[in-house]
This record gives structure tokens, C-alpha cells and sequence, in this order.
């Protein structure tokens, strides 16, 4: 660790600017993670991560946030779990990691986790099996309006999988947040209205929902 805070003061230090950024807030926090406070660990990584010190430095985020992260901090868990899951095609020597930091902070209650182990359940994922238990953790989520979580559990009612097929429940969940602009259930729920599944027939329903995620993929394409 004080190798860790040596480094980050000559980084900060060979920037033109760097003593007057380096802040009494994050001098104190400095002083803490040398000694190993997770809190702090966590607060430095989270900092450097989104941005919100004076420049964003992903690379040094994520180190601290491994720091915290060793020491079971919920938050930081949840964040690495973000950032590596749907990257684990580059990353894929964190699968493991991504595995038991999910499941950690998903037994801890944290709604990303909740949703990411619940997904890592449906299929298995490394030497994680998968489990009619991606039901308890998504529905969790899902009623804490999780968007993705929604979306899965519905797509799991839709097709009877892991779960006695409802097409009643999974309309609701798919709808719900189709209604939000998630363009997966978008996608879906128009397909629903186009061959009748689970819903009355209609082709003006399923253009519109066509017409609705091509609209929603623009706007994420352009910002």
C-alpha cells in the first residue's frame, strides 16, 4: 500500500496542476487508504473512475477499487462487477473474480449484483453452475425497478425457463420496461404483438414498437 501511495504522489506531482488538485478531501482519504481503510480505498477508486477528482483515470480507479474490494466492500464489488461482466470477452481472467464478488454483494442486497448474479445463474458462468436460484436474484432486482433484471425475468416467463412459462407475467415485465426505452423488451414485446404471443395479434402494435426501439437505438448511437 505505501509503495501504492508513493506512486500516486509522483503522478500527481508530474502534472502541471497536480499539488493544487490534490484537495485536503483527497489528501485525508490518501492518509486512510495507506492504512488500509476499505472506505477509503473504495471513495479514491470511485473518484478516479467516473471522473469526479480532476481527471478520469479508469486504469488507477479500478486498482483501488480492488483494494476495497479485497476486503469485502460492497460497493466497490458492485462496481467492478459492472465494469467487468460485459467486458469479461477482454477481461476474461476475471471471471472468477466477477463470480464471487457478484455473489458476495448480491447475498449483501446491492441491486446491480443482485441483477448481475442473477443473470450469471440463468446459464453458469466459469465454475458457476447455473441454477433456478437466477429467479429469487433477478426478482429481487426487478422489483427494485432494475431495468435489465426486469427485462431477463420476463424473457424467463416468456420461454418457461427456470420457471413455469407465464406469458400474463412475463408481458408485464417485458412491457414495463419497454415503456422505459429498454430496447431488448422493445424488441421483444413488438415480436410478442406480431405473432400473438401472449397478447391479442396486432401489426399497429408491433409497428409501433418497431418504430420505438429503432427510435431508442438512434438516441444511444448519437450520445
Amino acid at each position: 500500500m505505501k509503495k501504492l501511495y508513493q506512486q500516486f504522489m509522483q503522478f500527481i506531482l508530474a502534472k502541471p496542476d497536480g499539488p493544487e488538485a490534490l484537495d485536503m478531501a483527497m489528501e485525508n482519504l490518501m492518509e486512510k487508504a495507506q492504512s488500509g481503510d476499505a472506505n477509503a480505498e473504495y471513495e479514491i477508486g470511485r473518484r478516479y473512475f467516473v471522473g469526479e477528482y480532476y481527471h478520469q483515470d479508469i486504469p488507477a480507479g479500478l486498482r483501488w477499487l480492488e483494494l476495497a474490494a479485497k476486503q469485502h466492500h460492497i460497493e466497490a464489488q458492485s462496481l467492478l462487477c459492472q465494469y467487468y461482466y460485459p467486458r469479461l470477452n477482454i477481461y476474461p481472467n476475471y471471471t472468477e473474480a466477477v463470480i464471487n464478488w457478484s455473489a458476495q454483494a448480491a447475498h449483501r442486497q446491492d441491486i446491480e449484483s443482485l441483477a448481475i448474479w442473477g443473470e450469471i445463474l440463468i446459464t453458469g458462468l466459469g465454475s458457476q453452475t447455473a441454477s433456478a436460484d437466477c429467479i429469487f436474484y433477478l426478482q429481487k432486482a426487478a422489483n427494485q425497478h432494475h431495468l435489465r433484471a426486469s427485462y431477463l425475468l420476463g424473457t424467463l416467463y416468456l420461454h418457461g425457463k427456470w420457471v413455469a412459462q407465464d406469458l400474463e407475467k412475463a408481458r408485464y415485465w417485458i412491457e414495463r420496461t419497454a415503456k422505459q426505452d429498454y430496447i431488448p423488451s422493445q424488441q421483444i414485446l413488438s415480436d410478442m404483438y406480431r405473432q400473438g404471443i401472449g397478447v391479442s395479434q396486432s401489426t399497429t402494435e408491433a409497428d409501433f414498437w418497431q418504430k420505438q426501439w429503432e427510435k431508442s437505438q438512434q438516441t444511444k448511437e448519437s450520445t
